[in-house]
């Protein structure tokens, strides 16, 4: 134990230079399996585990610029243009600063100098101002298309939604990402395509060969553009994940999913703010930026549903026990790796067969599914909850009988 103690140093060092990949720390645990029991655990962590970390290294950069960028919802965030600096075997000229109320707060700026890391060994951030700067200057106008910027919190904002080309692109480019299912449509083809006037889904779903040719596609890409967006058309797709694509304010996957289980995508069109509220997980404030994006984002959700897209509708909540199978009506949250099938698929099945899907343990789960690698904090939380866990293979048995 001393030798330990004495050479826990060297010790982290070996155990970090024989990992194959980038780390941050390690674990030390004890292994006595009497004292493991003694000491128990929280509800967040053994008492038995520790992670000892050590701060990212560090290293003063001075600031050349400030870059400002629009993004999917209209923020407008910094980002700190610095001299080149070798950070964690990285070469580093770009440091966020997250977002502009810091940049007031921390009078950053031309000429700046800050102390950087990579979170993580990965993301550029400040750690401190060494020396401000001694002029800050925070945009007034978006970056992208000139409106003028609105202050909500320590954010700036474009509220010019639909005409901002950085905020088109970006709301482009989520779309698909979320779908899926169309290839050659990343970042450089919805950019050259917004560059083109080809900026709304309805224009490039409308789009011929011809017309991507005319934007700067070759002969190839511009067919294989065409035969990607015809067959996304016919591949099935969850009307949640299809929803959550639109990039609705507050409507994510997760909670797209949710609003679907008690209500119609078509119902979309006329819900209340009361509707939304009186569904599980939604708060007046969310509900009614919801309210608000759906009325916006409308008339192109409709157009879209108009293409014929192959929609798999969400079970209503209320359906629910209509349909006769093990795990009708039940609530359900899956977590880890699974072996026989990725976790959307169960997902997907389990819906189909009547349950409900979650993302968070609550008091009102039934059944906690669990793969590889779960998390200990998810297995405490539903230990202390009463609520039953499964492996993989007993509850493949479960739903199979």
């Amino acid at each position: 134990f001393t030798e330990l103690v004495e050479n826990h140093d060297a010790i982290q060092q070996q155990i970090k230079a024989s990992c194959e990949y980038p780390t941050d720390g390690v674990i030390a645990e004890i292994d006595h399996e009497g004292l493991k029991t003694a000491l128990g655990s929280t509800s967040h962590h053994n008492r038995w585990q520790i992670a000892i970390k050590k701060r990212s290294a560090t290293k003063e950069a001075t600031v050349k610029s400030i870059t400002w960028q629009t993004g999917r919802t209209g923020r407008v965030t910094p980002v700190l243009e610095v001299e080149p600096i070798e950070l964690s075997g990285a070469t580093v000229s770009r440091v966020t600063a997250h977002h502009a109320g810091n940049v007031k707060s921390l009078r950053l700026g031309k000429g700046a100098i800050i102390n950087a890391e990579r979170s993580g060994e990965v993301i550029p951030k400040i750690v401190d101002v060494v020396k401000p700067a001694l002029r800050t200057l925070v945009v007034t106008k978006c970056p992208s298309c000139g409106s003028e910027l609105a202050w909500e919190g320590d954010f700036l904002t474009c509220t010019n939604h639909d005409k901002c080309p950085g905020q088109v692109q970006n709301t482009l480019e989520h779309f698909f990402k979320i779908h899926g299912q169309v290839d050659g449509l990343g970042p450089k083809s919805i950019e050259k395509m917004v560059a083109s006037g080809i900026d709304t889904l309805e224009l490039i779903y409308a789009s011929s060969e011809e017309d991507f040719q005319q934007a700067g596609f070759g002969d190839g890409q511009s067919k294989n553009l065409r035969l990607e967006l015809d067959r996304s058309l016919n591949v099935e797709i969850e009307d949640w994940r299809f929803l959550a694509g639109f990039g609705v304010p507050q409507l994510g996957r997760g909670d797209s999913r949710r609003l679907l289980q008690n209500m119609s995508l078509a119902d979309l069109a006329v819900v209340s703010k009361e509707e939304i509220m009186a569904v599980e997980g939604f708060a007046e404030i969310s509900s009614a930026d919801i309210v608000s994006g759906l009325q916006r984002k409308w008339p192109t959700i409709t157009h879209m549903m108009g293409l014929g897209f192959n929609l798999l509708e969400t079970p209503l909540a209320s359906d629910y026990e209509k349909i006769q199978s093990p795990i009708a009506g039940m609530k359900l949250v899956f977590t880890g790796k699974m072996i026989k099938g990725s976790r959307d698929q169960m997902k997907k099945k389990a819906m189909e067969l009547g349950a409900m899907v979650q993302s968070l343990v609550s008091a009102k789960t039934d059944i906690l599914v669990c793969g590889e690698n779960v998390g200990l904090k998810k297995m405490e939380k539903a230990e202390k909850l009463g609520i039953k866990i499964m492996n993989e293979t007993k509850y493949l048995a479960l739903i199979n009988k």
